[in-house]
């Protein structure tokens, strides 16, 4: 046979193409290799006047289409298939004691029902330890040794319950490689990938669904230090239900707006989301990524105008007061003095035990934290209430001779700093502040204005968020007149997301629904 025989054969004989396009494929229709021709093997078997099931086969290319469905629509060919149907119905509904392979069958269905249960139990310790986040791998795979890492103890674990899988762990737990056990990394390592991509799949699905989304990228290290980007997306699913999912990490993406932007459109590219139904983007506020002219939400802004800004506000406050404290010298000393004497009493158990003897309850220092400002609070707070007996517990360290030289050292007052002069400077001159002064107006008001800055410039981007959606947000507060208003604002942003009836639909809200009620769903939502 020829090659374009072939290929009219093909595209012709072995998919029937349907009025919209899609191609339905025919089984029915079985090709010999060795003698070119195409076979119906219904009428193969149970008819015998028939140009597809004679000696030689169909084998008129030129004709096929036309032929082909020809006899695809003639009542012998009907009658054959449905014969077929019936025959392969009732055997497969017979008694299994019944059929000739019966004891293959039985072997076979043993064979899978058995390594069916092995798997579904390292499925399951997997799925376990993967949502715990803890390791798997120890120093060595060997059942029974107490270094097998976390997988091989909680398989050894519920082996103490499951007379199954001990028997299992008994025959194939130390057999080493070349045989199969399907407790070896290689296996939950794949079925850690499996287990992910399914996942992926699930929320790509359920992203696609949603349509529109919004995404959430942040830099972070690993415990090895190295850099990584990672995606979270955040859609709502058909219940009206918000949902935040973590996609992936990117490696060393680069700190630069413009590598940021290449990252983050290689991901949606990834996983075939179109930018154009992005509306939101939320970063920390860092420059680089929320910088109002070159930041990465500029950039992405640029490409797509519906993609709103809305800075993190899982550590907005913490972040005021870190940036707050960094631009005033003193205290960033004096925080810095905390967490030297936290460091300093929790190195030594001697040092700790000297600081209890001197005072009548226990005094429990505190540590600063780089995420939660309020433990600073807490750090300072201790301090303040204990710190005669701290400065006392200080001295007595300095003053004992049985010390060695490094603690003595540490506990030393330092000396008040001074300002550093110019070449063409004097101290001649210098106003002398008084100490509550000169914290006042060198830390405190420093601080403040800092404060209020960072305020402001967060501040500003909700506010331009609250107002776009101001019709929603303040619904059970309006008039029909100003529901009109903000709605039609809020239908020209989104021209192509939201219908003309826009402001029909909420006026309409507002008369089937009464005012206390939205306000309940107002509080609920925000």
């Amino acid at each position: 046979m020829t090659l374009k025989a072939k290929r009219a054969r093909k595209k012709t004989a072995s998919n029937w193409a349907v009025i919209n396009g899609e191609k339905v494929p025919r089984p029915w229709l079985v090709y010999s290799v060795s003698k070119g021709s195409v076979f119906c093997a219904a009428c193969l078997l149970f008819d015998v006047d028939c140009s597809f099931n004679g000696e030689t086969g169909f084998n008129d290319w030129k004709h096929a289409g036309v032929r082909v469905n020809e006899h695809e629509n003639s009542k012998n060919h009907k009658k054959c298939m449905l014969t077929q149907a019936k025959i392969l119905l009732e055997i497969f509904n017979r008694d299994i004691k019944n059929r000739i392979d019966h004891d293959l069958v039985i072997q076979t269905e043993t064979e899978i029902s058995y390594w069916r249960n092995v798997l579904r139990r390292v499925v399951a310790a997997t799925k376990t330890l993967a949502s715990r986040g803890l390791p798997f791998r120890g120093s060595n795979e060997k059942f029974g040794s107490p270094n097998n890492g976390n997988f091989l103890m909680l398989i050894e674990f519920l082996s103490s319950f499951d007379p199954f899988l001990e028997e299992y762990i008994r025959k194939f737990g130390n057999k080493g490689s070349g045989s199969t056990s399907y407790l070896s990394k290689t296996v939950y390592e794949e079925f850690i990938q499996l287990l992910a991509q399914k996942v992926s799949a699930i929320i790509v699905q359920e992203v696609k669904s949603a349509k529109y989304y919004a995404i959430i990228v942040d830099s972070t290290s690993d415990i090895s230090h190295v850099d990584q980007l990672s995606f979270v997306i955040r859609y709502v699913k058909k219940d009206g239900t918000p949902v935040e999912r973590f996609l992936m990490f990117i490696e060393n993406s680069g700190h630069k707006a413009e590598d940021l932007l290449v990252a983050v459109l290689s991901v949606l590219e990834f996983f075939y989301f179109d930018l154009a139904d992005c509306r939101s983007q939320s970063y920390d506020n860092a420059n680089n990524v929320s910088g109002i002219y070159s930041g990465l939400q500029a950039r992405i802004h640029e490409i797509n105008h519906l993609a709103e800004h809305a800075p993190c506000a899982a550590h907005s406050m913490n972040l005021v007061g870190v940036h707050a404290v960094e631009c005033a010298p003193e205290a960033a000393s004096f925080f810095n003095t905390v967490q030297t004497l936290y460091n300093f009493f929790t190195a030594s158990t001697h040092h700790w035990e000297v600081l209890q003897s001197h005072t009548e309850k226990r005094i429990a220092l505190k540590s600063l934290s780089a995420t939660r400002w309020s433990a600073r609070y807490e750090a300072v707070q201790v301090l303040n209430q204990h710190f005669v007996e701290i400065i006392e517990t200080l001295i007595i360290l300095e003053e004992d001779i049985e010390e060695n030289a490094i603690t003595r050292q540490e506990v030393k007052v330092s000396r008040q700093r001074k300002r550093k002069l110019h070449a063409d400077e004097t101290r001649d001159g210098d106003v002398q502040l008084s100490g509550r002064d000169q914290f006042r107006v060198n830390t405190f008001n420093v601080i403040l204005d800092n404060l209020g800055s960072e305020l402001r410039k967060r501040c500003t981007a909700y506010e331009k968020i609250q107002e776009k959606f101001s019709v929603i947000i303040e619904f059970g507060d309006l008039d029909n007149r100003e529901i009109r208003k903000r709605a039609k604002r809020l239908r020209e942003i989104y021209c192509s997301d939201l219908e003309s009836s826009l402001e029909d639909e909420f006026v309409h809200s507002m008369l089937i629904a009464p005012k206390k009620r939205w306000k309940k769903i107002h509080l609920l939502i925000f």
